[in-house]
């Protein structure tokens, strides 16, 4: 029973994280992105991986603070965002640790987080993808097969998300230089 649930969870964290890097907006993608960090932590939680519980409960807290800022006050706001994120890190990482593995989660968590703060849409897809690898990397250091299975189809959604998002620049860049040659 224990185990159903744990997937059942590990399941719906997957296929709602598939969504963030195709989301029309930054705050949607914030939105979903916390959905899904809040359930891969009950997952982690499921199967006594503490330091990825945090890593990840951590992540989805600073999604919804993310979200919960309008866009106008991002920048007034990022030395106290990124205060918080650091104290909320340190923190999770004394209560958690219990060996260099532990790290991993973290330092995707970081670096997830700082990709964050800049505010747009391209710069979440883009700072998603490195972190995308370490998690798929801690996954299998720690015998969770289906999280890499899923982490690796997670970033291929990223780059897909990226792949789009080129593909939609370009063309409005052609759009816009054919609108101004007479």
């Amino acid at each position: 029973m224990t185990e159903i649930f744990s997937h059942s969870l590990l399941y719906m964290a997957l296929l709602t994280s598939f969504a963030i890097p195709h989301m029309p907006g930054r705050r949607p993608m914030l939105w979903i992105n916390a959905t899904a960090c809040f359930l891969f932590s009950a997952y982690f939680f499921t199967e006594s991986e503490s330091a990825a519980m945090f890593a990840t409960m951590i992540a989805g807290t600073s999604s919804v603070l993310q979200a919960a800022i309008p866009s106008r006050l991002l920048g007034k706001t990022l030395r106290l965002r990124l205060g918080i994120a650091l104290v909320m890190v340190t923190i999770s990482i004394l209560v958690s640790y219990h060996g260099p593995a532990d790290f991993l989660p973290m330092a995707a968590v970081v670096m997830a987080r700082f990709s964050e703060t800049f505010g747009s849409q391209r710069m979440i897809r883009y700072g998603n993808l490195f972190p995308t690898v370490l998690w798929i990397y801690f996954a299998m250091m720690q015998g969770l097969y289906g999280v890499a299975i899923g982490d690796t189809l997670l970033l291929l959604s990223y780059l897909i998300g990226v792949w789009r998002d080129e593909a939609l620049r370009s063309r409005q860049r052609r759009i816009l230089a054919a609108a101004v040659v007479p």
